[in-house]
């Protein structure tokens, strides 16, 4: 309360640039089983009503993790029941099928965490000095 949140617009030497300001930037992880998708942002609080230096700035990371399954489907794109064993007997076993990756539901599926963290500040002496 009393303060206004904004998507920071100060240029950094690191990081993609848009019109000389950094905006976010997006990390993926790819594995075998899952895919994790981190997004990264900085945002300035301002005094609300003020146009000030920001009060501090804050660095944001949301992550997501999706994890993977592998599935058999058919030339149609119907999903296919896994085999407990294969027998080898029918003609259903020797037809060809295809592999696809799709995301497991878990009881993590859907959820999304967010950091925040304050930027890195260093105290600085105040000199004073008569006039």
């Amino acid at each position: 309360e009393g303060v206004e949140v904004v998507p920071s617009t100060a240029a950094s030497p690191n990081g993609p640039y848009i019109g000389g300001n950094i905006l976010a930037t997006i990390e993926l992880t790819v594995r075998l089983a899952s895919i994790t998708i981190k997004c990264h942002s900085k945002f300035d609080v301002y005094p609300e009503n003020v146009d000030y230096e920001p009060y501090i700035q804050l660095h944001t990371t949301t992550t997501e993790t999706i994890e993977l399954q592998e599935i058999r489907i058919n030339d149609d794109g119907l999903e296919l029941e896994m085999p407990s064993r294969p027998t080898g007997t029918s003609s259903e076993d020797n037809k060809p099928t295809k592999v696809i990756l799709k995301e497991k539901t878990t009881d993590k599926s859907g959820k999304r965490v967010l950091s925040i963290k304050p930027a890195k500040y260093e105290k600085v002496d105040n000199w004073h000095t008569p006039s």
